[in-house]
């Protein structure tokens, strides 16, 4: 990376540090609680199924075939960063592949 890019690096960290800041002390003032969680899958998860839908720019359409639901990301993130607060988020599960070999289950053997 060149010498500007790092330099552009450094002030765009320092600024979001900067609004960071001053956010948490105008809510501070205000009375409104802050926390900071991570966002990740928070605007592709379906609050009602739990599944991984499908984002198109700003629109969000859950996969599951049992019902349709469509929304904007941006309220579906805010939902699923509540339920991250709160502890009921749940993170979406890998999908197997059909050649992946099933875990082979150890015997136990008691010798007396």
């Amino acid at each position: 990376m060149s010498r500007s890019g790092r330099k552009n690096h450094k002030r765009a960290y320092w600024l979001r540090g900067k609004i960071i800041k001053w956010v948490r002390d105008l809510a501070f003032r205000e009375g409104i609680l802050t926390v900071e969680k991570n966002p990740a899958y928070t605007s592709q998860m379906c609050p009602h199924c739990h599944t991984q839908g499908e984002r198109n720019g700003h629109h969000f359409i859950c996969q599951n075939p049992a019902h349709t639901y469509h929304a904007d990301a941006g309220f579906m993130g805010m939902m699923n960063l509540y339920r991250k607060w709160n502890g009921t988020f749940i993170y979406p599960r890998k999908k197997k592949r059909a050649d992946e070999p099933k875990p082979t289950q150890a015997k136990v053997v008691s010798v007396v």
